[in-house]
């Protein structure tokens, strides 16, 4: 057998996952193409999109960075690992980023499902693979190793391959001429072991951070992460198995991870920058943007500066290379505010991808220098019934302007209490009446008046009541449901009457306490309507809502009982019989224990079986019936009596007897019998229960409508001797 070498296994593993990223496409081909053009979008109207390269981050690892574990049930696209959680973050803080490595799991819930996780697989094997040039192939910025849970597993403790797998980190950093920054994780402990108490885990990770501060003293790019005992992962209810986290656990990997990342570089932090006034004309005074800055890694000349938007309305702002910021309005005669975002950004720490930036609001004023007109008085009054809109003229008002007498005014609403407002339609606010005072202000061409209080008369108007429905829609077979139904009126003086127009059966109503309460049973299930009326005296409304009864599975009933006695060399036949109430159930059958002489046919759900001498003496049975949820069991014990006593009188006199079991009679079909023959029907505690003289003939019948469902022996007395056996009647 041909072994591949490591740079075939690396060629072999890119060509497959071509392949498979090929099959995928057609999975996710819609998404993809949507997501695509949305960032394309961006990156086309962005300001500085063609310059925004995303932060290469590799998951690195084995099947805890890929999400795997032995009889793992999921479809790859499920498996998200620590990834998803990372993801999120890092979307949430705005970064920049793009997840890499040949592997690809989690696509049903994010895009970015690319890793470098390899199942299974132990340090001396990624490094393999790493060696042959992997980052090359999958170019990367910062690299999140996870490695060594399965060397552990092996007893194996050392970090020897660890170290020459960041030698080939280092290799790929000298020859892409590019810095990487790698963190490298304390593997996480095993399941039922808290941090620091797995010798195996706490050997491996003691000789991890000895070789990463070496290498860090010797200038790596290195940052040592305690995923063991930061991540703040409980070994005990976090874990899927012995090795793996369940997904609580991953999450608080992922965050750990961003935790690291974000830490890296510190975000530049500004001082307030005061707010500007000047009056119209008069230019603004510079703002020295130094004086409003610090930065823990970048001095005040590597900030760079911008402003939100870009282009502001109403100023042209000019940040020149000494960072003073220049403003001056577009319109010497427009007088007004408008706010303007400061933005300052790092240089990003090792990598430009880690930029971050902190930004401040400034607002900017221009106040005018003529006299605003002045609203002396209202000359008309306004009136509207509740609830109905009602426009607010300037010509209901006297108005005054000493700089422009000859102005047209026109007239503004403002925010104020008890109304809302479209341009100068006034909307009183649900159920307000009485005296209203809406907020208004003239405008000449240049300024506004002072805020003038319109009054409006808003008339009482009936309200109709509100019905509040249950928070709970769902009642579970059985179990008692029970809500409290309220109304509510506006009009304080109204009484609301409730009433059921709609009600299943299995609910009441009482109008009085407003309680809605029944217990649904199995024929309940589904949904159903309910139909509640508030009356107030004037007007009703009827409030219509579904309640589902969820089905709650009931266990299988056993309706059939067994013969608990067996006769030596006697066939035993019992039918064990059961219903359920769920009728989409559907039954199994099966035996628990039962002794050697016996055989369960589950097919026909008979347990039948004839002892021998060696078999006298009792026998537990359990049997069982399975509805896909419940399993009932019934257990009994069959007492084995031998009648080897009477074996010598024993003759063939019958061929054979049926239907077993019987239910409305029984046929004996006769091989012999004397003239004066006698059949005895005995319990099974050996009373005689029927007595019938026959004569030979081929068949005999027995009606059984006096026999109730039981094990009943027969015996039929000829002149040369007996025969005897056992019957079920069901």
């Amino acid at each position: 057998m041909i072994t591949p070498s490591v740079s075939q296994k690396a060629g072999f593993y890119k060509f497959s996952k071509v392949i498979t990223k090929m099959i995928q496409y057609w999975k996710r081909c819609k998404i993809k193409i949507v997501l695509n053009l949305i960032v394309a979008l961006h990156i086309l109207f962005s300001t500085d999109g063609f310059c925004q390269v995303p932060l290469k981050i590799m998951p690195l690892g084995n099947s805890i960075t890929f999400d795997t574990y032995i009889g793992d049930p999921r479809d790859v696209g499920d498996k998200i690992g620590y990834r998803y959680k990372l993801y999120l973050l890092l979307n949430q803080a705005g970064y920049n980023f793009n997840l890499v490595g040949s592997e690809q799991a989690g696509w049903n819930y994010f895009n970015d499902d690319e890793n470098a996780g390899f199942p299974g697989w132990r340090d001396d094997q990624l490094a393999d693979l790493m060696e042959t040039g992997y980052f090359y192939s999958y170019p990367v910025d910062i690299i999140l190793l996870h490695i060594g849970t399965n060397d552990v597993t092996a007893l194996d403790y050392t970090v020897t391959d660890v170290d020459r797998l960041l030698d080939a980190v280092d290799a790929y950093e000298a020859g892409a001429g590019k810095p990487v920054i790698v963190l490298l994780a304390k593997i996480i402990s095993r399941k039922d072991y808290p941090c620091g108490t797995h010798s195996g885990t706490t050997s491996f990770n003691n000789n991890l951070v000895t070789m990463a501060n070496s290498r860090i003293s010797g200038g790596d790019n290195l940052i040592v992460v305690d995923m063991e005992c930061g991540a703040g992962i409980n070994y005990s209810t976090d874990m899927i198995d012995f090795a793996h986290p369940n997904q609580t656990g991953y999450d608080k990997m992922g965050q750990k991870w961003f935790d690291v990342i974000n830490a890296i570089n510190t975000a530049p932090s500004i001082i307030n920058i005061p707010d500007q006034d000047q009056q119209e004309g008069v230019a603004f005074a510079n703002i020295n943007l130094d004086n409003y800055i610090s930065d823990v890694e970048d001095a005040d000349q590597y900030i760079t500066w911008t402003i939100s938007p870009a282009n502001p309305d109403h100023f042209n702002v000019n940040i020149n290379g000494s960072r003073i910021a220049i403003i001056t309005p577009k319109d010497p005669n427009w007088n007004g505010s408008e706010t303007i975002t400061f933005v300052a950004t790092d240089r990003g720490k090792i990598l430009t991808g880690l930029k971050k930036s902190a930004s401040d609001q400034v607002q900017f004023t221009v106040t005018p220098v003529n006299d605003p007109p002045v609203i002396i008085s209202q000359n008309t009054p306004l009136s509207t019934p509740e609830e109905t809109d009602i426009e607010i003229l300037i010509d209901y008002l006297i108005v005054e302007d000493v700089d422009n007498p000859g102005t047209d005014l026109s007239l503004t609403v403002l925010p104020g209490a008890g109304y809302s407002y479209n341009s100068n339609t006034v909307t009183p606010s649900t159920d307000f009446n009485g005296n209203l005072s809406v907020n208004v202000v003239a405008n000449d061409l240049e300024s506004s008046s002072v805020p003038f209080g319109v009054t409006v008369n808003v008339t009482a108007v009936n309200d109709t009541p509100s019905i509040n429905i249950p928070e709970i829609l769902t009642a579970d077979e059985d179990i008692l449901y029970y809500q409290i139904i309220t109304a509510s009126d506006t009009d304080p003086d109204d009484i609301i009457i409730l009433s059921a127009q709609v009600l299943p059966d299995w609910l009441s109503f009482n109008s009085t306490s407003g309680v809605l309460q029944g217990t649904p049973v199995n024929s309940d299930v589904g949904k159903d309507t309910i139909i509640i009326r508030a009356f107030d005296g004037t007007v009703y409304v009827d409030s219509s809502f579904i309640i589902e009864v969820i089905n709650i599975n009931d266990p299988p009933v056993i309706m059939s009982i067994p013969a608990l006695t067996a006769y030596e060399n006697e066939l035993y036949m019992y039918r064990i019989e059961a219903t359920d109430v769920d009728s989409n159930d559907s039954l199994t059958y099966s035996e628990i224990k039962i002794p050697g002489w016996l055989t369960f046919f589950n097919t026909t759900n008979v347990l039948a079986g004839k002892p021998s001498h060696d078999d006298i003496g009792s026998d537990e049975v359990i049997l069982a019936v399975d509805d896909g949820i419940d399993t009932v069991k019934q257990s009994f014990i069959i007492n084995v009596i031998g009648i080897d006593v009477l074996e010598e009188n024993q003759v063939n006199l019958i061929d054979i007897i049926y239907p077993i079991p019987a239910t409305d009679y029984i046929i004996f079909k006769m091989t012999k019998a004397d003239k004066n023959s006698t059949l005895q029907i005995f319990s099974i505690l050996g009373n005689l229960i029927k007595e019938i003289n026959i004569s030979y003939k081929e068949s005999q019948r027995l009606q059984l409508n006096e026999f109730k469902p039981g094990l009943y022996i027969y015996k039929i007395i000829g002149e040369n001797g007996y025969q005897t056996g056992q019957l079920i009647v069901k």
